[in-house]
Order: structure tokens, then sequence, then C-alpha cells
């Protein structure tokens, strides 16, 4: 009875143990067809992106008719977050080749987030594809739920009256706050002075 006692203890320091540790889980959206930072063609981009749902298979808008416009969800546990996500995002033919060069809005949940790392890093007199990571607030995904849109837009001396894009992937990660140490002592211990309370008295 002890041995099993003992194999039952063991294994569940284990599972403690296990949960002490700080998870993290990634939900994506599309597939990562291309190398970051790299200058490929609109028949490239839509060529591998055919096999993808929507709204990771079109490319959407131009640069001289509607704007572009993607949206699509992330979906997480709803779990306890306190870090910061991460949002991995490919997108193709943005057009911003020097600093300052605003042409993107992107917002979670209904709320702008600043895209100057998108800024000037357009590959110049050819359409390029580029990956960044944008931090995400817990708020926005404390539901289990993201949803983000991301539009083209135009500027004063642009030279174009619109600006289409494609989006290649996007990538959320997000970590799960672990048990604290104290927490997980007090659950042994209880479990432990459980086991000894049920044990029979000697006849």
């Amino acid at each position: 009875m002890r041995q099993v006692l003992a194999i039952a203890v063991v294994c569940f320091g284990a599972v403690v143990a296990a949960c002490a540790q700080a998870a993290t889980i990634t939900h994506t959206l599309g597939d990562n067809d291309f190398r970051p930072d790299a200058g490929i063609s609109l028949s490239l981009f839509s060529g591998r992106r055919a096999g993808d749902p929507p709204p990771f298979n079109v490319f959407s808008g131009s640069d001289r008719g509607s704007r572009g416009f993607v949206t699509f969800t992330h979906v997480v546990p709803v779990l306890e977050y306190e870090e910061d996500g991460v949002l991995e995002l490919a997108i193709f033919d943005h057009d911003s080749f020097m600093p300052g060069q605003d042409t993107l809005d992107i917002s979670f949940d209904g709320v702008q987030q600043d895209t100057s790392m998108w800024e000037g890093i357009s590959i110049s007199g050819r359409a390029s594809i580029h990956t960044r990571s944008m931090p995400v607030a817990p708020e926005f995904f404390l539901d289990g739920i993201l949803d983000v849109v991301i539009e083209g837009r135009s500027f004063a001396g642009h030279g174009q009256t619109s600006n289409g894009l494609g989006v290649d992937f996007s990538s959320l990660t997000v970590t799960i706050v672990p048990l604290p140490a104290s927490g997980l002592f007090l659950l042994c211990a209880v479990l432990g002075l459980g086991i000894h309370g049920r044990r029979k008295p000697r006849a």
C-alpha cells in the first residue's frame, strides 16, 4: 500500500511541476510561403496563396481603385494571461518606401495600433513582402478572441489614389500564467494531509 501511495505522490508531483511552467499557445492562419523582406511579383503571391482560406488567398484592393481591406479572427483558450501576446504578420505590397510613410491602418478589436514598424521597409521599384511582430496587450484576447483589421492607405506625395495589399499569414502567440509556487506547495500539503487522514488505524 505504501508503494502505491509513493508512486501516486511521485506522479502527482510530476504533474504539478509541469503545471508550474509557463506555457505558450500559438494560433496560426494562412501558410508562411515566402522568406521575409523579399521582392516578389503579384502573380507569384497570388499563385502561392491559391490553396489558403480567405482572406489569405487573395490580394485586396489596388493602387488606383479601392483600398486593400483584410480582416480575420484569432481564437485562443479563455485563460488567465498577464503578458503581452505577439502577433506575427506577413504583409505583401503595402508600399512604404521611406520613414514616415504611413500606408497601413491595423486595429485589434477595433482599437488602432502603432504601425511605425511597417514604415520605410518596402523594396523600392517592386512589390515586396515583409514580416513583423506586433505586441498585443492581454485585454485584447482575454475573452479568447482577437479581431484583426488591416487596411491600406495612401498619403500626400505617394502618387497613388489608394493602396492594395495582401496578407501571407498571421500567427498569434500568448503565454499562460503558471500557478505560483506557493499555491503548488499548498496543494501538495493538502493532498498529503488527505492521504494521511484516510489511513485506517491498526488493529
